[in-house]
């Protein structure tokens, strides 16, 4: 009976119905917020009528890749720094 009744974001329920469990805790909140905000930005984009206009860039999603790169790690240390800046 206890576990019949536990609520939807404890870990009993999330073992027993993830699918339900997500929707409880909020972790879908940001996916539904992104896309509602790439569906306006792309309905006013249409509305707009310019035909030259750039399409809209989607939102970044969590944990998704958007095609930014970057350079290293970590920090040069200073005494490298000089010859690093005038090699490039």
């Amino acid at each position: 009976m206890i576990v019949r009744h536990a609520p939807a974001g404890s870990a009993i329920a999330r073992a027993m119905h993830p699918e339900v469990a997500a929707w409880a805790n909020g972790e879908v909140n940001a996916q539904l917020l992104a896309l509602i905000g790439d569906m306006l930005a792309e309905g006013n984009w249409q509305r707009a009528g310019r035909k030259n206009a750039p399409h809209p860039k989607p939102i970044d999603r969590p944990g998704a890749e958007n095609g930014s790169r970057s350079f290293g790690k970590d920090p040069i240390p200073i005494s490298q720094f000089d010859d690093w800046w005038e090699s490039n």
